[in-house]
């Protein structure tokens, strides 16, 4: 029997790995610095995890639960694109290394206008998906924000 990834992120992405994606969707755009249009879904997901963390605190209003949630959601919508598209858990994860290597690496500017970027067409994607992966990644995006949250208050 395999073992599921110790990473909450990966263990959802691979269980999104399972389920169908709605058929042609991709981001809109690669961006120049990523080689495959997977590389640009691990490059979404570390910008917006990047761009999201330092704004996390305990007490969110209103409107900024609602931002993280969708900025969160966007995230696992791109990843999970991937996965359906038949990238493995171990390319994913190596893919997802190295995005967050080269993004800790960008200035706060270039972060802030990728994850525009990315949050637009990761809610996109969300559009288009079915309503079981609408599900999945809602609720993969509210465990993964909570566990963030937590945190915070320990």
């Amino acid at each position: 029997m395999t073992a599921l990834p110790s990473r909450p992120l990966a263990r959802i992405i691979l269980f999104l790995a399972c389920m169908s994606w709605s058929a042609g969707i991709s981001t809109a755009k690669t961006p120049p610095e990523t080689a495959s249009p997977f590389d640009a879904a691990a490059e979404c997901v570390a910008v917006l995890k990047q761009d999201l963390k330092p704004r996390l605190h305990a007490t969110p209003t209103a409107q900024e639960s609602d931002a993280w949630k969708r900025q969160t959601e966007s995230a696992f919508a791109h990843a999970g694109e991937a996965y359906h598209a038949g990238v493995s858990e171990e390319q994913a994860q190596r893919m997802l290394d190295s995005a967050e290597a080269r993004v800790a690496a960008w200035s706060a500017s270039k972060v802030a206008q990728q994850a525009g970027i990315c949050l637009r067409d990761g809610l996109r994607l969300l559009e288009r998906a079915t309503p079981v992966d609408k599900l999945i990644v809602r609720n993969a995006a509210k465990r993964w924000l909570a566990r963030q949250l937590r945190k915070l208050e320990a």
